[in-house]
């Protein structure tokens, strides 16, 4: 759901969004796979500006990304499995191809975001409205025992357990629409950088959607996520959807 209010010199946006997918493979000569996640998403997000000018005002934010169900990792080979713990023990266990094994619980993360700083509106216009925001940002990393792949090679994974941390930092975000008849591009871009690894890559979350209106409440949505973390991998993870979407 998508909740705004603009009127007079404030402007509210709350956004919340569940976002759930399973997929069962069931081969005709084979015992059928585990029960797999495609998609596990809750994002809630809060942003209130008090514009002191038509175009310039104070922000500030509240921000909430998490799972709801356990996570799991599936091998297609018989695989031996490591996983280190925050206190220095490790576990191996062997794992059968087709078989999946356990790295998170249901709210493993839970990622929290807070922020304050100034809300620029840089364009304004029928097609095109873009927004710049700048600050002071604070998030808190909740891993809950959560594990991330450490290294992999034939037959081996090594999975570490993550640790809780907070971070204080400046955070930037730019989010951008352009309408051209049916079609529409939505971008939101968010980076932040801690003030303790500011010589280092920032976070990075950049949230993108491509919708082209069928009728007037159903249209085709291609949307693009793209999330770093340093601070947990050096992996950047890219999720792409197709979506049908009935709008009221």
């Amino acid at each position: 759901y998508y909740l705004r209010y603009d009127r007079n010199n404030n402007y509210m946006s709350s956004i919340f969004e569940v976002e759930q997918g399973f997929e069962s493979i069931d081969p005709q000569d084979f015992e059928p796979l585990p029960l797999q996640k495609t998609s596990d998403r809750l994002r809630y997000d809060l942003l209130y500006t008090r514009f002191i000018t038509p175009r310039i005002g104070p922000y500030v934010r509240f921000g909430l990304l998490t799972n709801l169900f356990e996570s799991n990792a599936l091998v297609t080979e018989p695989t031996v499995v490591t996983k280190k713990f925050l206190d220095g023990t490790q576990t191996t266990e062997n794992v059968a191809a087709n078989k999946d094994f356990k790295v998170g619980d249901p709210f493993a993360p839970v990622l929290l975001r807070e922020g304050a700083g100034a809300n620029f509106r840089l364009v304004r216009h029928r097609l095109v409205s873009l927004d710049w925001r700048g600050g002071l940002g604070f998030r808190q990393n909740r891993y809950n025992g959560s594990f991330v792949q450490e290294s992999s090679s034939p037959g081996q994974l090594v999975y570490s357990e993550q640790e809780n941390f907070n971070q204080s930092g400046l955070e930037t975000t730019l989010v951008g629409d352009v309408r051209v008849r049916r079609f529409l591009l939505h971008t939101n871009l968010d980076l932040f950088a801690d003030f303790e690894e500011f010589d280092q890559k920032p976070t990075l979350d950049w949230r993108n959607t491509f919708s082209f209106r069928l009728t007037g409440a159903l249209s085709a949505d291609y949307r693009v996520d793209v999330f770093e973390q340093p601070q947990v991998t050096d992996e950047t993870q890219v999720s792409q959807s197709l979506l049908f979407r009935y709008s009221w």
